[in-house]
């Protein structure tokens, strides 16, 4: 029989011992097969870490559109899998090789976070919406800041996906943080702590380390699990696009103000306060603010409300409407 375009075994009238033998036979043909896409995807992403390993800085996203058939966001997958070959060849599929990964060593458990960082509804079409001192492009952030034009920012304000299947998105966020960036203008980054060190080398691949800025965390503590530990802050990352300090910066403090943050618009929706004070101390009015993963726009409309001029970006279809509403709102 056939639905859509496969051709399926006709399975109705068959006897019990029939229908196990399909079960079977079709089990192992579906794990073979499995098999050999894990494999097929390791090689590809060999292939790809050794051509970034030949080429010079700045040179690995232009090799990639001119010579590679699939997107930026693939290539990412295949060399994760490939620098993680080890934990992830013996496993029945790509999909179960990413959750292998992204809960190895280290990990809090939190899976929900890790579940909704990967549930993406893409805009079927690049979507730019203008408004007053404000710009949103939905699309993934490696695509659009690759055509924003070279030195045209002067504050990236972000928080990344965390889970560990992204952790390269981290280091083209900063080869693609120094391109946008003005001279020492300053990219600052939202983590938490279990990944801390790679996190640490990603960021620097392209950047210089400035500072690790305090954000206490809300009313109480938060236990991680993997580690036996109350936190009670967590660390924005500064790296800035040239020597630190320099003109942008003058002396202020690194213990960040808390509001009260909302959790109605989006689960993982982060308080705006903290940010609002790195806008304040890391740039003036009438700066550009870039945010390249701004969710449901808190960043932005906190850049907005304080003169700056604000750029976001955000490949999930239903958090981009939500940002294009809240910034709409403020006029």
């Amino acid at each position: 029989m056939t639905v859509g375009q496969l051709e399926l075994v006709d399975v109705e009238g068959r006897t019990l011992a029939e229908l196990a033998d399909i079960a079977n036979r079709e089990h192992d043909l579906a794990y073979a097969a499995a098999n050999d896409a894990v494999k097929h995807a390791i090689n590809c992403g060999r292939a790809l870490l050794e051509a970034k390993g030949q080429l010079q800085h700045g040179d690995w996203l232009p090799w990639l559109e001119a010579n590679f058939v699939g997107s930026i966001r693939k290539a990412q997958v295949w060399t994760q899998l490939a620098a993680n070959a080890q934990h992830a060849a013996h496993l029945p599929s790509i999909r179960a090789g990413l959750r292998a990964l992204a809960a190895g060593p280290g990990a809090n458990g939190d899976r929900e976070r890790d579940q909704q960082a990967r549930e993406i509804t893409p805009h079927p079409e690049r979507a730019v919406v203008d408004g007053d001192g404000w710009r949103l492009i939905g699309g993934d952030c490696r695509d659009v800041l690759a055509e924003i034009p070279v030195g045209t920012v002067d504050l990236i304000v972000t928080d990344p996906p965390y889970p560990a299947e992204f952790l390269p998105l981290w280091a083209d966020l900063s080869e693609l943080a120094a391109r946008v960036l003005k001279p020492q203008a300053i990219l600052c980054v939202l983590t938490g702590k279990l990944a801390f060190p790679d996190r640490l080398a990603a960021l620097g691949s392209s950047l210089a380390y400035g500072w690790v800025y305090d954000q206490p965390l809300h009313g109480s503590s938060s236990r991680i699990l993997a580690r036996h530990v109350c936190q009670e802050w967590k660390p924005w990352l500064a790296y800035s696009n040239g020597p630190w300090p320099s003109g942008r910066v003058d002396w202020h403090p690194d213990r960040l103000e808390v509001g009260s943050r909302s959790k109605s618009r989006y689960r993982w929706e982060q308080d705006g306060e903290p940010a609002a004070c790195l806008i304040d101390e890391l740039s003036a009015p009438g700066d550009v603010v870039l945010d390249p993963f701004c969710g449901v726009g808190t960043y932005g409309t906190v850049a907005v409300r304080m003169g700056r001029q604000f750029v976001g970006v955000e490949w999930d279809a239903g958090r981009f409407d939500q940002a294009v509403a809240r910034l709409r709102g403020l006029s």
